[in-house]
């Protein structure tokens, strides 16, 4: 899947800053509150995501979305980057912004220029700077993707079912957490997923959980509590209503109903 740069809208610029590290570390996994371009001027950092490694060095571009938890450690004795922070409207934040890429700067030089530029304009303080920047944000995501695309990294729909069915018990299993973990925007997972279940993420999600609550129901003696906490429902509560809703009958009805035959 191709993600053209022009469709990509900046809603603000958070900050921008040049630093140097002697000690970089980030040894447990958190998130940024914002997208972030890096261009690496010295030294070389690994970084952890969920599902992936990446490293990048002196002459590289590193793009980082928003709301990502990841971690990292330097492999050099000293680092240091510019740092541009963003905030994308919201209907971009998941769909166009790309996963965690690294890029070489095709001209390092005019790299390093055009990111000198941003910290001036940034550290002037003019009423204007937030239109300033934005112009020189969209010009350094064409500086990163010198041909205006980037290939995103795309998950096969199979992994994501398959990953759907093993974690159903999991109460946390989310559409909003599996768009998280495959890089996918929620528009584009619920078409992947509609086109192998024909549901929705969530409707898929619920009809899992549902089947696997009517096999513990038939065949288990298990209490309606445990039946929830095992099919992934927050509460017995919201499993009834649940199962009310999709078979018209409460579970204790409907255990009974499948003994009765």
């Amino acid at each position: 899947m191709m993600l053209m740069i022009g469709d990509l809208t900046i809603k603000s610029i958070v900050r921008a800053y040049y630093i140097k590290h002697l000690a970089w570390a980030r040894n447990r996994f958190a998130s940024r509150g914002a997208n972030a371009i890096v261009l690496f001027t010295e030294g070389k950092i690994e970084y952890h995501f969920e599902d992936k490694t990446l490293v990048a060095g002196k002459g590289d571009f590193l793009l980082l979305p928003a709301n990502l938890p990841y971690s990292g450690k330097k492999l050099a004795d000293k680092c240091a980057f510019f740092v541009l922070d963003f905030e994308c409207t919201p209907r971009d934040a998941f769909e166009k912004f790309p996963s965690p890429s690294v890029f070489p700067a095709g001209d390092f030089e005019r790299a390093v220029r055009l990111f000198s530029e941003v910290i001036d304009v940034w550290n002037e303080h003019r009423s204007d700077v937030n239109f300033k920047m934005k112009g020189l944000a969209y010009q350094l995501l064409c500086e990163v993707l010198r041909d205006g695309v980037v290939q995103k990294n795309t998950v096969p729909v199979d992994v994501i079912v398959s990953y759907i069915a093993k974690n159903v018990a999991d109460p946390s299993l989310s559409v909003a957490g599996l768009c998280r973990r495959f890089f996918i925007s929620e528009s584009q997972l619920r078409r992947n997923i509609q086109r192998v279940t024909r549901l929705s993420p969530s409707e898929y999600i619920l009809t899992l959980r549902i089947n696997r609550a009517k096999n513990e129901l038939s065949y288990t003696d298990r209490s309606v509590k445990e039946i929830a906490a095992r099919c992934g429902f927050s509460s017995p509560y919201y499993f009834s209503r649940c199962f009310s809703e999709e078979t018209g009958m409460s579970p204790l009805a409907y255990r009974k109903s499948t003994r009765s035959v």
